[in-house]
């Protein structure tokens, strides 16, 4: 409402506006695929480091030896 007027409608036949909300709304998606990254990264990494202890520390698993939860 810059000029003072108001709109009633968007006409999506603008180039400009058209580009805008299709890039506008593939922001969420991007930042969705970027979120289920990061936590994938984080659970491999998590995971590499079980089968590490488990490897150097076999007690572990008969409850002879507590894991690092370091």
């Amino acid at each position: 409402m810059m000029t003072g007027k108001k709109f009633r409608t968007i006409d999506i036949a603008v180039p400009e506006i058209y580009i805008g909300g299709l890039l506008g709304s593939m922001t969420v998606f991007v930042f969705s695929a970027w979120s289920i990254k990061a936590v994938g990264v984080a659970a491999e990494e998590v995971i590499k480091e079980v089968r590490r202890q488990f490897k150097e520390h076999p007690g572990i698993l008969t409850y002879e030896e507590k894991p690092d939860y370091k």
